[in-house]
């Protein structure tokens, strides 16, 4: 008797569990792709991403690299003490906003702890940690204008630019 013809149902059915892991892992590939590509035309929320540049940051020196596409909500008011709830290591008196002019007209700053879109707009953000007395920086400013936004960060928060 052949091999072939000897085959059972415990084949058969090893043979559709390894097609559904392939399948599963075909489709997690193609979900973290999707995902990716979906982050492009979908700017992330800016309390969430400030949060998490916090947290990278953890009470550190960082002279604010990456800056970070958010779109800011029409009087959604953003707050130092809102981003600094659940990081331990860095106290809402500790962080100051800065805007730059190319966003001005965007937003109402009443002081440095605050922002209030005055209508929805894409922007740009870059956190940044100062070397010296806890200082850290949010920047906000419009997308072309990456270096002027990260340079207002740094010299709020006193690192030399």
């Amino acid at each position: 008797m052949n091999f072939r013809q000897r085959r059972g149902q415990a084949f058969e059915t090893m043979m559709l569990v390894i097609s559904v892991i392939v399948a599963l892992a075909i489709l997690g590939v193609l979900l973290n792709i999707l995902g990716g590509v979906g982050g492009l035309f979908n700017p992330s929320n800016p309390v969430d991403s400030i949060k998490k540049e916090l947290t990278r940051i953890g009470g550190s020196y960082s002279p604010g690299e990456a800056p970070v596409e958010v779109k800011l909500e029409k009087d959604r008011t953003i707050d130092t003490t809102q981003v600094t709830q659940d990081n331990p290591n860095i106290l809402d008196t500790d962080l100051t906003f800065a805007i730059d002019p190319s966003i001005k007209d965007s937003v109402d700053a009443s002081g440095t702890s605050s922002i209030t879109p005055t209508k929805d707009v894409q922007a740009i953000i870059v956190v940044c940690g100062g070397k010296e007395d806890n200082k850290y920086a949010v920047a906000f400013g419009r997308k072309g204008k990456e270096r002027d936004v990260a340079n207002l960060c740094r010299t709020t928060a006193g690192i030399p630019v």
